[in-house]
């Protein structure tokens, strides 16, 4: 994930070597689709890469 106006990026799962996908867009909107506040298919953050796989990150709990 890339917050593009903080310039400032994550890695979920953090061990992941080769991620499958990026989310870009501004850390708000970011923020509000990792709460569950946004919806993937209608928020305004760019995918780049496998869709499914960010679909499926989001779709399990994010905090332990």
């Amino acid at each position: 994930m890339t917050a593009t106006d903080a310039a400032t990026s994550w890695v979920m799962p953090e061990d992941a070597e080769d991620p499958a996908a990026e989310i870009r867009g501004r850390a708000q909107d970011v923020a509000l689709l990792l709460w569950g506040r946004r919806d993937l298919a209608t928020s305004s953050l760019e995918v780049r890469g496998d869709r499914a796989a960010v679909q499926q990150l989001l779709d399990q709990p994010i905090t332990p």
